[in-house]
């Protein structure tokens, strides 16, 4: 139960929750496909299909995530062997004077 949306199913997207589903018509060959009366727009209810779409974009988001940590990673990475090789240059130039 939530307390924002006490009548909200726990498999029901939050977005058809907020409906009146008295504005729904269903589309004619299209079990899960309803149009809104209010704004013509069609709306599907196939809650399955919105917890995968959901998950595909967490999962995507994640991937993204985890891209950009890589990044950073090398760009310390390539920062540190900068410092490093700048160490050794400079150790080769004060011993060989």
């Amino acid at each position: 139960m939530n307390a924002k949306y006490p009548n909200l199913k726990s498999w029901e997207p939050l977005h058809l929750h907020k409906m009146d589903k008295k504005e729904l018509i269903p589309v004619d060959g299209h079990k899960n496909l309803y149009r809104d009366k209010n704004s013509g727009a069609i709306v599907n209810c196939d809650t399955f299909e919105y917890s995968q779409y959901v998950k595909m974009r967490n999962d995507k988001k994640r991937k993204n995530d985890e891209i950009e940590q890589i990044k950073n990673d090398i760009e310390e990475i390539k920062s540190l062997l900068r410092d490093v090789l700048n160490g050794i240059k400079w150790n080769y130039i004060r011993n060989n004077r």
